[in-house]
Formats: C-alpha cells, sequence, structure tokens
C-alpha cells in the first residue's frame, strides 16, 4: 500500500515548503510519468560551448593541452554550469596541488597513513567520463531529526543548526549490486556523500554526489543541488558508460565549496574513471544558496520522486559498505557524529551500525513504511 507512504511523505514534504509558501503556491515538483522509472532523464544539460582552463583555474579559449572545459545549459539564463576534463597524459597522482582543485580532485593529504591511502586509490585513475548530463525525476529528501524518513548512514555535526564549519566532504564506500528487484516498479537506491541537508527543515540546503540505481538495477554517478523550498531540483546524472557503477565497485564522493564555486565529483577506482563538475550559479541561485556546512555526510536513502517517498531497492547482500568519511580534510573521528536511521514510528527500512569512527554497513529491512 502506498496511501500512507504518499501520506508521510506529503507531510515531510509540507514541512519544508509551509514557512515560505504560506498563502502561496508552491511550485510543482518534476514528477516523471507512471510508466517511467523515476531515474529517468526528464530534463537533458546539453553542452553549449567548450574552452579550456589552465592549471591554476583560468578560463581560456580552446587551446591544445589544456583541461576542456565543457559548459551546460540547465535552460535557466545565466547559470554557469560546467564539467572539467583534465588534459591527456595528466594524473593525479603527479598532480600539484592547485591542479587536484581546479580539476576537482580530492585534496592530496598531508599524513602519512592517509597519503598512503589517497595514492593507491587515485593511482589507478584512467580519465574522465565524456561530458553528458540530464536531470532526473528524483529529489532529496531532507529532515530535522536523528531518524529520517529518508535516509540511513552517518554524519559529522558542529553542534550548531547555523554556524558553516564544514566546507568538503570526502567519503567512500563500496558500490552494493542488485540482483533482482524484490520491490515495486519504481524502487531506487541512491548513495551518495554531501554537505548539509538536516538542520533546516524549511529551507533546507544540500551539495551531494554519488550513485543512483533505479528499477532496471542500473547505477550511475550523479549530483545534485537543492535549496528547499524554492528550488527542489531533481538529481543530474552522468549518462555516458564511465558514469555507469556495478556492484562491488569501489567509489569515491567529493563535495567541496569555496566561494564562488562547488564542486562535486564522483571516482570509481575499480574502472579509474571519473565525472566533476563545477557550478558558481545554478538554476538561478548561487552556489552559496546550497550550501549549509553544519553536516557532512555519507548516507544511502530512500528518495522523493512526484511527492512520494520511493520504495529502497534492496541491495543483493542486503547491506552496504561505507569505508571512510572524511571532513575538511581530517578523519569523522576528529569531529561529533550522529547516526541516522531510516524509519518512522520504530518502523526500520534502512538500518546502520555507524559509530563514528570505524567503516560500517547500512543494512536493508524492507522496502516502505507497512500501511
Amino acid at each position: 500500500m502506498k496511501h500512507n507512504r504518499t501520506r508521510k511523505a506529503i507531510a515531510a514534504l509540507t514541512l519544508l515548503l509551509a514557512s515560505t509558501f504560506a498563502g502561496g503556491v508552491a511550485p510543482a515538483a518534476n514528477a516523471a510519468p507512471s510508466s517511467a522509472s523515476s531515474t529517468d532523464c526528464v530534463k537533458q544539460y546539453p553542452v553549449t560551448r567548450v574552452d579550456s582552463i589552465t592549471p591554476a583555474g583560468v578560463e581560456v579559449a580552446a587551446t591544445p593541452g589544456l583541461a576542456t572545459l565543457s559548459h551546460y545549459d540547465t535552460g535557466h539564463p545565466g547559470d554557469d554550469l560546467r564539467e572539467v576534463t583534465p588534459p591527456t597524459g595528466w594524473t593525479p597522482i603527479k598532480a600539484t596541488d592547485q591542479e587536484l582543485r581546479t580539476y576537482g580532485f580530492p585534496p592530496r593529504p598531508t599524513t602519512a597513513q592517509a597519503l598512503s591511502t589517497w595514492t593507491a586509490d587515485l593511482s589507478t585513475w584512467r580519465g574522465a567520463g565524456a561530458p553528458g548530463m540530464c536531470e532526473t525525476a528524483l529529489m532529496a529528501g531532507v529532515t530535522h531529526t536523528a531518524t529520517s524518513l529518508f535516509w540511513a548512514g552517518g554524519m559529522a555535526v558542529n553542534g550548531t543548526p547555523d554556524t558553516n564549519t564544514f566546507w568538503t566532504t570526502d567519503d567512500q564506500w563500496q558500490q552494493p549490486a542488485f540482483g533482482s528487484n524484490v520491490c515495486s516498479s519504481n524502487a531506487t537506491y541512491v548513495a551518495w556523500g554531501g554537505l548539509g541537508g538536516f538542520n533546516h527543515p524549511s529551507t533546507a540546503r544540500l551539495l551531494q554526489s554519488g550513485t543512483m540505481t533505479g528499477s532496471n538495477l542500473v547505477s550511475n554517478m550523479f549530483w545534485e543541488a537543492i535549496s528547499q523550498p524554492l528550488l527542489p531540483n531533481g538529481a543530474v546524472k552522468w549518462t555516458d558508460s564511465a558514469g555507469t557503477v556495478h556492484g562491488g565497485d569501489a567509489l569515491e564522493s567529493w563535495v567541496y565549496y569555496s566561494n564562488p564555486w562547488a564542486s562535486l565529483s564522483v571516482i570509481d577506482h575499480t574502472t579509474g574513471h571519473s565525472h566533476n563538475m563545477q557550478f558558481s550559479t545554478y538554476n538561478g541561485s548561487p552556489a552559496a544558496g546550497y550550501w549549509d556546512g553544519t553536516t557532512a555526510e555519507m548516507i544511502t536513502e530512500a528518495p522523493v520522486a512526484g511527492g512520494v517517498i520511493l520504495d529502497l531497492l534492496k541491495p543483493a547482500t542486503g547491506q552496504t559498505l561505507s569505508t571512510s568519511l572524511t571532513v575538511n580534510g581530517q578523519p569523522n573521528a576528529n569531529f561529533p557524529s550522529w547516526r541516522i536511521l531510516q524509519q518512522d514510528s520504530g518502523i526500520l527500512v534502512d538500518d546502520t551500525n555507524f559509530d563514528g569512527i570505524h567503516q560500517w554497513l547500512n543494512t536493508w529491512k524492507r522496502c516502505h513504511f507497512p500501511s
């Protein structure tokens, strides 16, 4: 029965919308047709211009030997959405610190242990995927309690609802396999790292990147930037073959904010492919409008589409292994943290044994809340 889940989703979304749209009409969500998966494309982002960018981050006309800068049209005048493709022969292992930042890669750690892991991970990198994005009907659900109708996992917190101290999160996990669909025709499973989305139910801001898996069991790299309730943008997925990930792949998400830019990356260390996008303005809002630096998290989620919390697709093993959460370049253990359970009235959908220090498992319990 979906009526109860619809009611719960509407109640949660009403909380998000009430403060701004009291007495007015909220914009309609980009709901997918009933016959389509919520991970299907509902809006293409075509590439409109290709320039170059220097290692120092200066945008110039297309120049052989430099990194490629692909600009996208989101359909909103004034947006500045772009994707960086490093030059041929470049490798992150030999890159300068500035090049890593310009090309959207996690920074080189300063401690020996972290540097060893970083080097091992990025030594597998083979190249960036081909430009190509589309917006889906998926939208992140946001909440403000230690249990969530949408999320499970862990996050670093700074103990305040309104002081921004987190500007980057670097998360790693093993992409789960999905052997069959035991839930429904629109079941979805999303794994992501991000900044924000938890402390402000009426004006939630969230930057995130990771992987989305639809009812067809295909997993794609994606990113999303939302600012509820005015800009509940759909998740945007990369559509090339390098943006497709498989069960067992070692994934890394890096989300970075430095005014005026937001940078969101996904790296598949098993295939050696990556995608990175950057924006200063998206759907008419500056990057600062999407940044909430009060939390940094690694989450598995049953997202919203068309105002309904979707069924949570079951991983083949029933679990997702998260191996690290790094915040502001430091281990999550250096910060206070919260454990998040996806549950309603004590009924679990997605459980977790996150403890803030060690790697952890998110464990699937059921497709949805019982009616």
